[in-house]
């Protein structure tokens, strides 16, 4: 069946069905994202709410553009409302979940990359009279490598 044979109800269900497994999905992402450290098993996650997101954007017009949306049952019409609710607050908590930890993440490098810059100041060694030295001037000193491998 095409999506214009299918009947409004047919469509309201397709929609409700995708909607319910984004929920699940956004509700898994957050619990994760509520976790500290590494997000463990987010990517996958992350891969498949992408492409539910593409399902529902296209079955979320295909039911917008139908002309008999009006005449549709007053329970089912609850329950798309009902479930496109949920969905959203899941995917408001999602939104303030992932800023957060990429604001962490960001302040993180600044703290690093701060205590980099004043270590490369810090004057080290000694000169031939055993006094220390005050220049900044150094010997060469390897770069400090950092990384955060952790995927949003």
């Amino acid at each position: 069946m095409t999506p214009k044979s299918l009947t409004i109800e047919e469509k309201i269900k397709k929609l409700l069905s995708v909607t319910g497994r984004l929920s699940k999905i956004l509700k898994q992402e957050n619990e994760i994202l509520n976790q500290p450290g590494m997000a463990e098993g987010l990517k996958e996650l992350v891969e498949e709410k992408n492409t539910l997101s593409t399902d529902y954007e296209q079955r979320i017009k295909i039911v917008n553009d139908d002309e008999d949306l009006s005449l549709l049952d007053p329970g089912l019409r609850r329950r798309l409302t009902d479930a496109l609710t949920t969905f959203g607050v899941l995917l408001d908590e999602n939104t303030i979940k992932i800023r957060a930890r990429m604001e962490a993440t960001e302040r993180l490098f600044l703290i690093i990359s701060e205590a980099a810059k004043s270590h490369q100041n810090v004057s080290s060694g000694y000169v031939q009279t055993g006094a220390m030295r005050t220049h900044n001037r150094q010997a060469y000193i390897p770069a400090v490598s950092v990384s955060i491998n952790q995927e949003l």
